[in-house]
């Protein structure tokens, strides 16, 4: 696992509207799913990264995470699923999945994370004592980003099954790329009438 930890930094490509563009240089610290096909960091897989790393070494989770709420648009919110910054870290993905589609979600496991994080802090007293202060301060600094991409999520995937249900925006009929489990089957005919419960 810390074998696939990568530092990146370069332009992004996005569309909004079906109009390409490229975004200003960022930088992002992550684990990658495997070098060799998926050489660039996910949202979906980040948090279960996590989750094992933090086990570890706490500090270097603090400085993932933060490093993802870093990437959040301002505006929206919204946090590219895959991030692929600069051409080299491009070069090993089809060019069809370049632009990231602003509409488009990753299942939030990085906020599953956090509160994973918040129960390991309240069951072991000796870990709240050794590093709390430094955890405190890092949900301060991730908290206003957090906060927006929270709310991208509550209104960009919301269902109209109920209130607090959600929807993958983007699904095909055969494929829902942005759950992470891109195959995974689903109901064969589409609506806006769907709730999901991996999302």
């Amino acid at each position: 696992m810390l074998g696939s930890m990568s530092y990146m930094h370069g332009d992004r490509m996005i569309m909004e509207s079906y109009l390409v563009m490229k975004q200003p240089a960022s930088t992002l610290f992550t684990a990658v799913p495997d070098r060799a096909d998926h050489a660039r960091g996910f949202m979906w897989d980040e948090g279960f990264h996590q989750h094992l790393i933090s086990v570890w070494n706490m500090d270097l989770t603090m400085d993932v995470i933060e490093s993802w709420f870093n990437q959040t648009d301002q505006t929206t919110g919204w946090i590219c699923r895959e991030q692929m910054l600069g051409r080299e870290i491009r070069s090993g993905a089809p060019p069809s999945s370049w632009p990231q589609i602003t509409s488009e979600a990753n299942p939030p496991s990085q906020h599953m994370l956090l509160g994973h994080l918040l129960d390991r802090y309240a069951a072991d007293p000796e870990l709240k004592a050794e590093s709390y202060d430094e955890f405190e301060a890092f949900l301060g600094r991730i908290y206003d980003n957090f906060k927006l991409n929270v709310e991208w999520f509550l209104s960009s995937q919301a269902s109209d099954v109920l209130p607090n249900t959600f929807r993958w925006v983007g699904r095909t009929d055969t494929y829902c790329l942005a759950s992470g489990m891109d195959d995974y089957p689903r109901a064969p005919i589409l609506t806006e009438e769907e709730a999901h419960l991996d999302l």
